[in-house]
C-alpha cells in the first residue's frame, strides 16, 4: 500500500472519529525524499475536498469565492473586458496531482518552495456580470457564466517567512505566485446582449478563439486563483509547526 493510500486511510478513520489529532496520521517524510513529500501533499489536496479541520482544510469542492473581479486590456486594445462574479464557485483545487517540488529544506529561511502539477479539468461558475470588447466586438450581459479549463498545468510558488512561536517555526505565507496553463479554456456566458441567438454566436466566438481569450485573462486568473489557495492552505502551515511535517531523522 502506498504512502497516499495509507494517508488517506488513517486520515478518514481519525477525522470520522475526532479519537486523535488527524496529524497523527501523517506520514513524516525526510526532507531529501521528494517523492514522499508529493505524495503527502498530493494527500493534502485530496483530503481538502471535503475539509479537515484537524488540520486547518476547509471544504474546497467547491469552493466558494465572493467578489471576483476580472479585468483585462486598456479600452483601445482588441481585449478590453471586465468580467464581475458577486460569488463563483471554483472546482478542482482538490484534484491537483503534484509531479514535481523544488525546495521544502530542512531550514525554511533557506529554501524554495516550488510545485509542479495539473488538473484535469478546474472550473469557474456562477453569476456574473460582463462588459467591454473582444476582438474589436461589444460584449455586454449577465446571468449565470461557466469557466472551464481542461488539462490545466499549474505552477505554484510560494513566498515565506518564517515565524518563531514558542522556539519553533511556522511559516507564514507571502505571496502565492501561480502559473496557468491550460490545454484549452471553454466558456458560456448565458443571456449576452439579453438576446439567446446573439448569446450563442458570441460565446462560438470566445471558444473558437479560446487561446485569444486566456491569454487576456491569465494574469487576473492566475491572481484569482493564488488568492483562493493562499486562503485555504495558510490556516494549514501556520496551525502547524514546519518541523512537524517532517521525519525528526530527516
Amino acid at each position: 500500500m502506498s504512502i497516499l493510500q495509507t494517508f488517506l486511510i488513517l486520515s478518514a478513520v481519525v477525522v470520522g472519529s475526532r479519537s486523535q489529532n488527524a496529524l497523527s496520521a501523517m506520514p513524516k517524510c525526510r526532507h531529501e525524499d521528494k517523492e514522499c513529500i508529493i505524495n503527502v501533499c498530493n494527500a493534502f489536496f485530496q483530503l481538502s475536498a471535503n475539509g479537515v479541520p484537524e488540520l486547518g482544510l476547509v471544504p474546497t469542492n467547491p469552493y466558494e469565492i465572493k467578489n471576483v473581479n476580472v479585468e483585462t486590456g486598456a479600452e483601445n486594445t482588441p481585449i478590453n473586458l471586465k468580467i464581475q462574479f458577486k460569488r463563483a464557485n471554483m472546482t478542482g483545487i482538490s484534484d491537483y496531482k503534484i509531479n514535481k517540488i523544488i525546495g521544502f529544506d530542512k531550514d525554511p529561511r533557506k529554501s524554495k518552495f516550488e510545485l509542479y502539477g495539473s488538473v484535469k479539468l478546474a472550473s469557474l461558475s456562477g453569476p456574473y456580470r460582463i462588459s467591454g470588447k473582444f476582438l474589436l466586438l461589444p460584449v455586454s450581459g449577465n446571468g449565470h457564466a461557466d469557466i472551464f479549463f481542461d488539462n490545466l498545468k499549474l505552477k505554484v510558488v510560494m513566498k515565506l517567512d518564517v515565524e518563531t512561536r514558542d522556539g519553533k517555526d511556522y511559516l507564514a505565507l507571502k505571496k502565492m505566485i501561480i502559473t496557468m496553463e491550460p490545454e484549452k479554456m471553454r466558456v458560456n456566458f448565458e443571456n449576452l446582449f439579453n438576446n439567446k441567438e446573439l448569446s450563442d454566436n458570441m460565446n462560438a466566438v470566445l471558444n473558437e478563439n479560446n487561446d485569444v481569450l486566456f491569454k487576456g485573462l491569465q494574469g487576473p486568473m492566475q491572481n484569482v486563483l493564488g488568492d483562493a489557495m493562499a486562503k485555504i492552505y495558510v490556516p494549514v502551515a501556520s496551525k502547524i509547526p514546519y518541523a512537524d511535517f517532517f521525519d525528526k531523522d530527516g
